[in-house]
């Protein structure tokens, strides 16, 4: 064997999880070992095939969700729809921090029903109560507001 060769059968094999960070502020002088939780085992115990079909239900279902939410939610912002948009923003990055293996595929599939759910939701809001999004009087009251804010 060769020097490379000597050099490649020392080093020790890939980790597939990633070690988070470790502060260098610990009093003792000894090496912290990091060890994967019960539930990044099971996340990465996962075929990567089943993994993508994971993330893209749950995604689907916290899109479909939040539109619901927004659609359930009459012609203002309710309080549901508001926990439904903080889930969709809070989730994701739990479930990532947690399970230490990313959510891309999840993400993309609840960021399209949640566009194609706002852009349904407008197009039964038009053709169920017309299409101007504001009435002359809503518009004079939200442009009078807006004139006493930037005074």
């Amino acid at each position: 064997m060769d020097n490379e060769e000597k050099k490649l059968a020392e080093q020790p094999p890939e980790q597939k999880y990633a070690a988070p960070e470790i502060d260098d502020d610990d009093d003792d002088d000894a090496p912290t070992e990091w060890v994967p939780s019960r539930f990044e085992k099971r996340i990465h115990a996962i075929p990567d095939a089943k993994w993508d079909l994971y993330q893209i239900l749950g995604g689907t279902a916290i899109g479909l969700f939040t539109v619901l939410a927004l659609f359930m939610g009459g012609s203002g912002v309710s309080a549901s729809f508001l926990i439904a948009v903080v889930l969709a923003l809070v989730l994701p990055n739990w479930l990532e921090d947690r399970g230490r293996r990313k959510l891309t595929k999840g993400r993309y599939a609840m960021i399209a029903i949640i566009a194609v759910g706002v852009v349904a939701v407008f197009l039964y809001t038009g053709f169920t109560q017309g299409w101007n999004i504001f009435k002359k009087k809503e518009a004079a009251e939200a442009l009078n507001m807006f004139g006493r804010i930037r005074n």
